[in-house]
C-alpha cells in the first residue's frame, strides 16, 4: 500500500469512527501516515525517535480518555485516564511475536492488558470507545513498531 492509499484508508477509518462504526485502531502504518499528514511534516520512523537521547522514554505513559470507563474491579469507579508502564525487553519481544502471529490489533490489545498500571481487564478494554483505544494504541506504538535492521 503506498502513502496515498494509507492516507485514504486512514480517512475512511476516521469517517467510520466519527459515525460510530469503527471500534478498532487502524494498522500502525496507516496511523503513522495520518499523523504525518496532520502534522504537515514528513513521516518519521518511530524507531529513530526511540533512539533520540534528547527524548527519553518516560517510566509511565498516561492517556486521557475522552469517554470515561467504569472500572469493574473498583466498585464501578469511573476512570478519566489510563496509565501504562514501559515494558521490559522480554515483553517487547512477546508483543512483537503476537503482532507477527496474530496481527496488529491483537498486539495492541495484548499491550494494553500487559502494560496497564490500572489493572485494566479485557471487558474494560472492550468498553473503550474507538478514539480512546486509538489514543492508547498511539501511546504504546513505539513498543510494537520495532523494525529489524
Amino acid at each position: 500500500m503506498d502513502e496515498k492509499e494509507k492516507i485514504a484508508a486512514g480517512l475512511a477509518w476516521l469517517r467510520a469512527t466519527a459515525a460510530g462504526g469503527a471500534v478498532s485502531a487502524p494498522p500502525p502504518d496507516v496511523l503513522a501516515a495520518l499523523v504525518a499528514l496532520a502534522e504537515g511534516g514528513e513521516r518519521r520512523s518511530v524507531g529513530d525517535e526511540q533512539r533520540d537521547e534528547s527524548k527519553p522514554m518516560p517510566e509511565t505513559i498516561t492517556v486521557k480518555l475522552r469517554n470515561p470507563i467504569k472500572k469493574v474491579a473498583s466498585d464501578g469507579v469511573m476512570r478519566n485516564e489510563l496509565t501504562f508502564r514501559t515494558p521490559s525487553w522480554l515483553e517487547i519481544k512477546k508483543l512483537r511475536n503476537v503482532s507477527k502471529s496474530q496481527g496488529e490489533l491483537q498486539a495492541y490489545d495484548q499491550a494494553m492488558l500487559t502494560l496497564t498500571a490500572d489493572d485494566l481487564t479485557q471487558p474494560e478494554l472492550d468498553s473503550l470507545k474507538g478514539l480512546d483505544a486509538q489514543r492508547c494504541g498511539e501511546a504504546l506504538a513505539p513498543f510494537l513498531v520495532l523494525e529489524d535492521r
